[in-house]
């Protein structure tokens, strides 16, 4: 497709406009390409659908002259334009003032309303069309039939914008911002996590909250510097240079992303009652409840570190873990305290952080040193190119369709979502456990070349893959007693790395 085809446009109403920003950037994208603004914002979109039935690996913002090719986030095989929509988000959770925050989202709203209002019959018709069109492919690949109520075409009503996802959630925020220490908060702090991570989790906005964060957010070495004493920062006020930070994706739906704003202002103003509060209702729900810290985000500061620290020995029978790239505020907490962490809470040290950007002695020397603290555990490493091998671990090969050799990635099994809620780990039951074992051996093989020695292979279930098997009497037993299985991010014994596949 070119930049000079006719097309209808597309509903703005099917991406999340944070601000004025969405709708500017496709202006200027019009004003460079000499097309209107309607062609402009349809070839923004329309890559982003041809990409999930083609499942290649390219920017749709590149496929469109005059958009910036500067922000993307490669999500499995989805590639997501997100350059509008960061830039937004992160402004307004980088509002010096409430007061600002609730003038961004504000005219989020009045952008919202009237590219709602500018929506014609003829536009409305396609929109349709395409609705009924998507609808009907998605039943048929999976072997369903479409209910017939589904693929009638729907009125066109007045208002729209107040039948958008975004309407009433942003309202809601924008209200709570007036008095955020006596309001109520719109959305759940604590959240219950899914079969794959049924924890409890916490999470805020990512980027802004990751001081220590490198590639995952920014590629650009220049984007780290340096301090007087020779200590690497970075500016966490910036959007993201081609991150592959897999929290941007639950940007396109409206929620994730104002639950992150929510716990972000939580987190930032000095009191903090509204948290404390919900972890009891936690409590209370299971006394020995798990939660992941910052399931999205990351420790900001020393202070949020010492906050989280100290509100882990409030609640000593539940347990905490999870996974940063806040090195140096660890390193700092770990002097002033002289290394007493609090017992429930275990560390993983993830991939990606600016030490690892900036490499040899400076990444060696911090890497040490952070495993010499109490609470941390290990590394969570997610390595690349797993190709399946043989019994010698010869990498295994096939021919493509254009005749070429190509090496066979090695796939993570998975289960059905049926099977997976009687059976959480799917490498116990028989259907996937060949291919897992042979999955595993790949993965080891792999980051034994990658100098990782012994490494825990991650099944994808954060909560079975050390405990008892999911669904025996043991299992029952332990649910019911407001447990969950042993985990091995959780177990502050276990030193090896664990790895996962990523492709």
């Amino acid at each position: 497709m070119t930049a000079t085809s006719t097309r209808k446009r597309r509903s703005i109403l099917n991406v999340i406009p944070f601000g004025d920003n969405t709708e500017e950037e496709i202006m200027r994208t019009a004003d460079a390409a000499g097309i209107t603004s309607s062609e402009a914002y349809s070839e923004n979109q329309e890559p982003i659908e041809e990409l999930e039935e083609r499942y290649e690996r390219v920017n749709p913002a590149g496929l469109l002259p005059g958009v910036s090719n500067k922000y993307w986030v490669p999500i499995g095989a989805l590639t997501i334009a997100i350059k509008p929509m960061a830039d937004a988000a992160t402004q307004t959770a980088n509002a010096k003032s409430l007061n600002q925050m609730r003038a961004a989202l504000t005219r989020m709203l009045t952008t919202l309303k009237r590219n709602a209002a500018a929506i014609t019959p003829e536009v409305w018709a396609e929109m349709e069309r395409k609705r009924i069109a998507n609808y009907i492919r998605t039943k048929e690949a999976a072997g369903k039939t479409p209910d017939p109520k589904m693929i009638v075409p729907k009125e066109q009503v007045k208002n729209l914008h107040l039948t958008s996802a975004y309407w009433k959630p942003v309202n809601q925020m924008i209200e709570w911002l007036k008095d955020p220490v006596n309001k109520q908060p719109p959305f759940t702090i604590f959240t219950e996590g899914s079969s794959k991570l049924p924890f409890y989790q916490w999470s805020t906005v990512p980027g802004v909250t990751c001081p220590g964060a490198g590639k995952c957010w920014d590629e650009r070495p220049s984007s780290i510097k340096f301090d007087k004493e020779g200590n690497p920062y970075r500016n966490i006020s910036s959007t993201p240079h081609k991150a592959y930070c897999y929290s941007l994706s639950g940007w396109r739906q409206v929620y994730p992303y104002l639950r992150q704003l929510q716990n972000t202002i939580l987190t930032r103003i000095t009191n903090k009652s509204h948290i404390e509060r919900d972890l009891m209702r936690v409590q209370k729900e299971n006394p020995r409840a798990v939660v992941r810290l910052f399931v999205d985000g990351d420790f900001d500061s020393l202070e949020t570190l010492t906050f989280w620290m100290h509100t882990c020995r409030r609640f000593p029978d539940m347990k905490f873990y999870g996974y940063s790239k806040s090195w140096h505020l660890f390193v700092k907490y770990d002097e002033e305290h002289g290394g007493d962490w609090p017992d429930n809470y275990v560390l993983n040290l993830s991939n990606g952080t600016m030490w690892e950007s900036l490499g040899g002695d400076i990444y060696a020397k911090m890497t040490d040193r952070m495993m010499k603290i109490k609470c941390v555990r290990g590394r969570f490493v997610a390595i690349k190119d797993v190709y399946r091998r043989d019994a010698n671990g010869n990498v295994m090969m096939k021919t493509d369709k254009k005749g070429k050799m190509i090496p066979i990635i090695s796939v993570m099994p998975k289960l059905s979502e049926k099977l997976a809620k009687d059976e959480a780990d799917p490498r116990s039951h028989p259907s996937v456990a060949e291919a897992w074992r042979q999955h595993m051996a790949d993965v080891k093989w792999k980051a034994k070349e990658s100098g990782l020695g012994n490494v825990f292979p991650c099944p994808g279930k954060c909560y079975a893959c050390l405990g008892a098997k999911v669904g025996s009497e043991s299992w029952t037993t332990t649910v019911q007693s407001g447990g969950y299985g042993k985990h091995a991010c959780g177990e502050a014994g276990r030193r090896e790395n664990i790895v996962i596949a990523v492709h």
